[in-house]
């Protein structure tokens, strides 16, 4: 009887150990979506905070819901001459920007004049074939190519024909200046390029203006595609765009003005970009217990938890823990978590730095286990 009794002592007791150390472990391991908190800190404002308009680009006058012109290139003063044993032309490349391919009407070569012998034709090839073959007198002359001959790259050539029986002259013309002129319409269209550095930093941006709407015409501005402005401008007005409101991207974004119910004229319209140039990063020490390093361990779910009181401008928020990078990449008001590598952290003390692309108030952080 008394080895019996001692075996099921030796059983009881063994039974109570195993029920202590899964208690024990179970005591380390936090419900799902719990955080046991190791240390809670203050933080405040992060990111870039201080508005400067590093940009301004003049957008001219113009007349929106009429035909509109841009000027793809200009060639200088230039003389186009042929004899029997020379030759002197000028070969361009023409590039249609990709913004206006969809409302491009025709191209329009202007031809001033300047003086010529008219021995013989001055010719105009278009990617290669004859747009015009004509004696042009001084003055203005302008050939045509029509929207189905322009393509997204172009070459034009102008060159004058062999000056016939003279064989001991050639033909001449002196051009005082070519321009190559995209006639598009009825909508202005202005591209504008913003590098990635612009974007990252980007706080907004304004169109301002000068308006006459007669019989109070509606006029709508897109920046690409998305609508930032409608209504019957007043003689002054802006539209205010943000990465919030329009999808700006790295490259060329494109501004267009359209006015269905007639013209609308503008006057020194002008662009400002503005960027968060000053950087607010915070630095915070904790420490961390054995007790707390074993916990970590145990669970391997480290997370730091931010109560975010307000989104100043969109942008990621950055955290460096101890060299481990971290990133919220979306930023909402209120709770926001984002877990960590348990090794990241060590027994004693403890560095968190956090930064941002945008601006955002954080009233606390935590730093716990679990989430």
């Amino acid at each position: 009887m008394a080895v019996d009794e001692f075996v099921w002592v030796f059983i009881a007791g063994a039974l109570a150990l195993v029920i202590a150390v899964v208690i024990g472990l179970t005591q380390f391991q936090p419900a799902p979506g719990e955080i046991i908190q190791i240390t809670e800190f203050s933080v405040g404002e992060i990111g870039f905070t201080t508005e400067t308009p590093v940009r301004t680009e003049d957008l001219g006058s113009f007349s929106v819901g009429e035909r509109q012109t841009l000027t793809l290139q200009r060639l200088p003063k230039t003389e186009i001459a042929t004899s029997y044993i020379s030759a002197k032309k000028e070969t361009l490349s023409v590039n249609i920007p990709s913004a206006y391919e969809d409302t491009l009407d025709r191209v329009t070569i202007k031809l001033p004049v300047q003086d010529t012998n008219l021995y013989g034709n001055l010719v105009i090839l278009w990617n290669g074939k004859k747009a015009s073959d004509e004696r042009f007198g001084k003055g203005l002359h302008e050939v045509e190519i029509r929207k189905e001959l322009v393509k997204g790259l172009n070459t034009l050539e102008i060159r004058a024909e062999n000056p016939g029986y003279r064989f001991w002259a050639a033909t001449a013309y002196l051009l005082q200046e070519v321009s190559i002129d995209l006639e598009y319409g009825p909508n202005r269209i202005i591209p504008v390029e913003l590098s990635p550095r612009d974007l990252q930093s980007l706080n907004r941006g304004s169109i301002s203006f000068f308006a006459n709407a007669p019989d109070g015409r509606v006029m709508t501005i897109l920046l690409n595609g998305i609508k930032i402005y409608e209504k019957a401008p007043p003689q002054q007005d802006a539209a205010e765009f943000t990465l919030l409101n329009a999808p700006i991207v790295s490259g060329v974004n494109v501004v267009t003005f359209s006015s269905p119910s007639g013209p609308v004229q503008i006057a020194n319209a002008k662009l400002e970009i503005f960027l968060s140039t000053n950087e607010l990063t915070r630095a915070r020490t904790f420490n961390i217990s054995q007790e707390n390093l074993d916990m970590l361990q145990l669970s391997q779910r480290g997370v730091i938890k931010l109560a975010v009181d307000e989104v100043r401008r969109s942008g990621s928020l950055n955290i460096d823990l101890n060299g481990q990078k971290l990133q919220l990449a979306t930023v909402v008001q209120g709770e926001n978590k984002v877990q960590f590598d348990p090794a990241a952290v060590k027994l004693g003390e403890n560095q968190v730095t956090f930064s941002g692309t945008g601006d955002f108030i954080v009233s606390n952080a935590v730093i716990g286990i679990g989430g």
